[in-house]
């Protein structure tokens, strides 16, 4: 029995692994008060794991406290990050956030001078542990300290960038020069790190477009002609319309302000937010802005700020139930199956039988050889419409040919 029991030690217990993650950056005195305003973001460095909420489930330990989560329990994949924050609402106007990004409500309270903050599981086993203390930087002048390689040290970005590891060098943006050409070289090289850097990138130009005091680039932005395009929308689902949406593009190489930009569902208007990047797609639902797309045609139009149309989209006739009208690389619009966020795809069995149905379509194009904006038209009838045209003429034609025949071989006939 006693072999047994040193068997079961030996193999079984190493097979309950622990999650792996990591705490990568803090904010533990904000500048001004800190009320509600601290932060904590954790990346998951291996397999999905799931984080459990109240009583029972995960706890954060801010160095005074044991806290528990608010919540849902939720499944965080492998590479995601995740932010633990004191009050959802007030972080999210202080940062443009990745609506994506998982966050999770705690009674934080961190020390000011010292602490260390550590991450335990359901079954409290620690998984990440994160020791400060004011030398290190980060106190209380509006940056947040963050974990390089194992080395914690006060971030190059005010106000910190919860959502974005590893932090970036962006130019234009306060960074701190204090860090060595050895490690912006290790890191620079760093494959992993320049893939990554790229969307992050992404991420703070478009908190800088936001940004009132905007540098001359994107003065530069604001100055030009908004160009996006309506390229997807969903009007009728089986049952309940409670998942529509409508999806728009950014054709253009500019991040644009959403702020500048109105939605026009019908005769209802919808005050858009947010930046939009370049090439990126963005979806907004009934859910989120309580707008009906009419299932026997509308009239959708994105507006800039000064009233002036930037994209038009008309249709006429009933709409197909559980398919979205799209739009194609040449501009041309069909029925699909939905694929909101991402490029359309047209599938030959959605084409092969169409209802009677119109549509126009209008944008406005930036064209680089010239000053002006163009206004391109595209009205198109469907192919069955089509059809029935043709098919009318012929017969038409074919019974003046057979009268015009039939005359003939009675003079004949005479």
């Amino acid at each position: 029995m006693k072999r047994l029991f040193i068997i079961y030690c030996v193999f079984i217990f190493p097979l309950v692994s622990l999650a792996k993650i990591s705490i990568t950056e803090v904010m533990y005195n904000p500048k001004g008060s800190d009320k509600n305003k601290e932060w904590i973001e954790v990346i998951n460095l291996d397999s999905d794991i799931e984080i459990k909420t109240g009583k029972r489930g995960w706890r954060i330990f801010d160095g005074k406290n044991y806290r528990i989560l608010k919540g849902e329990n939720t499944i965080i994949r492998k590479g995601e990050i995740f932010l633990f924050v004191k009050d959802k609402n007030i972080f999210k106007s202080e940062y443009n956030l990745d609506p994506s990004i998982k966050i999770f409500e705690t009674a934080i309270s961190l020390n000011n001078k010292e602490g260390t903050i550590k991450i335990l599981d359901e079954n409290k086993n620690v998984l990440a542990e994160f020791y400060y203390n004011s030398s290190m930087g980060g106190n209380g002048n509006g940056f947040s300290l963050i974990n390089e390689n194992g080395n914690i040290k006060e971030g190059r970005i005010e106000k910190g960038t919860p959502g974005i590891y590893p932090e970036p060098e962006v130019q234009g943006l306060n960074l701190n020069e204090s860090r060595t050409k050895e490690d912006k070289k290790q890191t620079e090289n760093n494959p992993q790190y320049l893939k990554e850097n790229e969307i992050k990138e992404v991420e703070l130009n478009k908190k800088e477009v936001l940004n009132e005091d905007v540098n001359k680039g994107n003065q530069e932005i604001k100055e030009k002609p908004i160009y996006l395009i309506i390229n997807e929308f969903l009007p009728d689902l089986e049952g309940k319309d409670e998942e529509e949406f409508i999806e728009i593009f950014n054709p253009s190489d500019d991040f644009i302000n959403l702020e500048k930009v109105t939605l026009k569902v019908g005769s209802k208007k919808i005050k858009l937010s947010g930046v939009i990047a370049p090439k990126e797609y963005k979806v907004l639902s009934k859910k989120e802005f309580n707008f009906s797309i009419r299932n026997k045609g509308e009239e959708i139009s994105l507006l800039d700020e000064n009233g002036k149309e930037i994209f038009y989209i008309k249709y006429e006739g009933k709409a197909k139930e559980n398919r979205s009208f799209a739009r194609d690389e040449n501009g041309r619009w069909d029925w699909t199956i939905p694929t909101p966020g991402k490029p359309n795809i047209f599938l030959l069995e959605d084409n092969k039988e169409k209802e009677d149905f119109l549509f126009y379509n209008r944008q406005v194009l930036q064209n680089t050889n010239k000053s002006k904006e163009e206004v391109i038209n595209f009205p198109t009838t469907s192919l069955k419409s089509s059809l029935i045209n043709i098919n009318a003429k012929i017969l038409f034609i074919g019974l003046v040919l057979s009268l015009l025949l039939g005359g003939v071989l009675v003079l004949f006939l005479k």
